[in-house]
């Protein structure tokens, strides 16, 4: 009896001694009252936890490593290491705190991607997002949305961007932060004016410009209003109203609604409203300005400016500077930006996701199960009521196949075309680059060509981002129908026995031409067409190489003379300027002013193509 009292009273003192190590320790006076000043005092919170000793026990300091973290962060100190955020995510991650999950998260998140390391932060803030639904704190659940926003839209996935704004002004209605709903609008009127949505923008940054005004904190207050007339004046700049941008960022600099981090916006800006409106000399001022920054984004778009200042300047050689200058900090910010790698950090943290809740509804049907074993009669209702609802998820399922399928039909026929459409883009800027090498005396001719360049490589990167798209869905759908039927397959095949058909038609023409004296003399040794014959010969082999090509052309567009169809079937034939100035006997400027006329009487626009030869060639 005595033996059994012992070991009874070992059993409590061991459960009671497990109960208390499992319990949270009130956090020290100094984490509480550096936690409470933690939003409107960042400064003062920082100056208390530096001033203490790191302490001892992991629970307190787990949260000293985390308030650290926090308020350096909010102080704008660059993070160098991971090493206290690990801490911190090490010991909350493992308990049941939502609320401490979701900061940890959110700040593992803002320190990697400060570090470069920008497919973990994507990660860390889809989990944050995830965590802070369960808590009812508005003011972290607006900060992560922001912070995930911000990872998209700088990296140009916009309607991604978008949706994590909204989310975080939703959740910033919900809160009593006039600073956070303020600047809300500003994200919003930054992403709409990533999507071109210019009267969005500037409603949004007027709410923010408005709202500033209700923001107790001056320094806040000052920073939302600097932020959001800075940005405005971009959005009036870009839509063709420099004297109104101007206006904004005179007023910004006027009441000194700037610090030292955003000085080089504000000479950005105004900068490049000066260049703008043609005053080259105040545009040097501010662009130069801009440069002293750490910030390579702003860096990129300062050298951008400069480079077309001192093209219109007619200062050629410091252009051609300033340009690869640009080129060279594009490249560091497309190896920054990783799209491809957040897109997929994306996808596979959605597909854990989906199987997660997959593997809870499995649970909560295994409970389900075992519960309606309890009688007979509740058993068999179940299994009937299962047999019907299974029956309807089939059907279901199937319908979903075939759409998912009709989907990856249309999205492998796209990214065929775009990749194509790529590659003629491509051959054109080599055609292009070398033109503008052999005529670099023609001003004309080289701004249109120039121009043309810059239309192309727009279209490039807008159809590289658009690949990237139909890759996801592709990868998406593909995961959903979980192999490729035989349908698949065969659409595959002809995708690409089509590509290899028109591969072989190009060949087929290249070689009917050089088997044509006339059409080979063109381009080995051309001459001046003298006589009407020879002209004639040209269209006519032109015609058959090209299925009455003329004859399709002049029907779409009958305003085109005799003289423009043999122009445009030498531009059909890949001929450069160079080489139809001599057939007609004119220089390369007026080849240039030819095709203008010609795509005067087409009432051409560069919404049709942003290439006049590429399309004649493809026509």
């Amino acid at each position: 009896m005595k033996r059994t009292f012992q070991l009874l009273s070992f059993y409590i003192a061991i459960y009671l001694l497990s109960c208390t190590s499992l319990s949270t320790p009130e956090p020290l006076p100094e984490l509480v009252r550096a936690e409470s000043l933690m939003y409107d005092h960042p400064d003062s919170a920082l100056i208390l936890l530096d001033s203490m000793v790191p302490p001892s026990e992991p629970y307190q300091n787990a949260l000293w490593s985390l308030l650290v973290v926090q308020a350096r962060d909010k102080n704008y100190i660059k993070h160098t290491s991971d090493s206290l955020i690990n801490v911190a995510y090490d010991y909350f991650i493992r308990r049941d705190d939502p609320h401490r999950r979701a900061l940890v998260l959110n700040y593992e998140g803002v320190v990697n991607e400060s570090l470069g390391e920008i497919e973990k932060a994507t990660e860390f803030y889809l989990r944050a997002g995830d965590e802070v639904q369960k808590t009812e704190d508005y003011d972290l659940g607006n900060l992560i949305y922001s912070n995930l926003g911000m990872v998209y839209t700088y990296r140009n996935l916009n309607e991604e961007g978008l949706k994590a704004f909204q989310k975080a002004k939703e959740l910033a209605e919900l809160s009593s932060n006039n600073y956070y709903y303020a600047f809300s609008w500003v994200y919003l009127g930054r992403v709409y004016a990533q999507l071109k949505r210019w009267d969005q923008s500037i409603e949004a940054y007027k709410q923010a410009i408005d709202l500033s005004k209700n923001i107790s904190n001056s320094t806040a207050s000052r920073r939302t209003l600097g932020t959001s007339l800075g940005e405005l004046a971009v959005v009036y700049r870009n839509i063709g109203k420099p004297d109104l941008a101007l206006i904004y960022l005179k007023k910004r600099e006027r009441e000194n609604l700037y610090n030292e981090r955003t000085w080089a916006q504000t000479c950005l800006g105004l900068g490049d409203v000066y260049r703008y409106l043609g005053k080259y000399d105040s545009a040097y001022y501010y662009l130069n300005q801009a440069l002293v920054t750490d910030n390579i984004y702003t860096k990129q778009s300062a050298y951008q400016c400069l480079y077309l200042v001192c093209f219109a300047d007619k200062k050629y050689e410091k252009a051609n500077e300033y340009n690869l200058k640009f080129w060279q900090y594009t490249d560091s910010v497309e190896q920054l930006n990783r799209t491809n790698a957040i897109v997929e950090v994306q996808a596979k943290y959605d597909h854990q996701k989906l199987e997660n809740e997959k593997l809870a509804l499995e649970l909560d049907k295994s409970r389900l199960l075992r519960s309606s074993l309890v009688a007979l009669s509740v058993l068999l209702l179940v299994i009937a009521l299962l047999i019907y609802i299974y029956q309807r998820r089939i059907l279901k399922k199937e319908r979903t196949i075939q759409k998912d399928k009709a989907l990856l039909l249309q999205y492998t026929r796209q990214l065929n075309e775009n990749e194509q459409l790529i590659k003629r883009n491509q051959e054109r800027i080599m055609e292009l680059s070398g033109e503008i090498a052999a005529y670099t005396e023609l001003e004309e001719s080289m701004k249109e060509q120039t121009a043309e360049m810059e239309h192309l490589h727009t279209q490039n990167r807008e159809l590289l981002i658009a690949n990237n798209r139909l890759q996801r869905n592709i990868a998406q759908y593909s995961v959903l129908l979980q192999q490729k039927d035989g349908e698949l397959e065969d659409f595959a095949r002809l995708s690409t026995e089509n590509v290899r058909l028109q591969k072989r038609e190009t060949f087929l023409c290249e070689r009917l031409i050089d088997g044509n004296a006339q059409l080979k003399a063109l381009r080995l040794s051309p001459k001046y067409l003298k006589t009407q014959q020879e002209r004639e010969a040209i269209v006519q082999a032109v015609n058959i190489l090209y299925e009455d090509f003329t004859v399709r052309l002049s029907k779409q567009y009958p305003a085109l003379t005799e003289e423009d169809l043999l122009f445009c079937c030498l531009v059909k034939l890949h001929l450069n300027n160079g080489t139809i100035a001599t057939l007609f006997a004119i220089s390369p400027a007026s080849v240039t002013k030819r095709k203008q006329r010609i795509k005067e009487r087409m009432g051409w626009n560069t919404d049709m193509h942003p290439s006049f030869d590429l399309w004649l060639q493809s026509f």
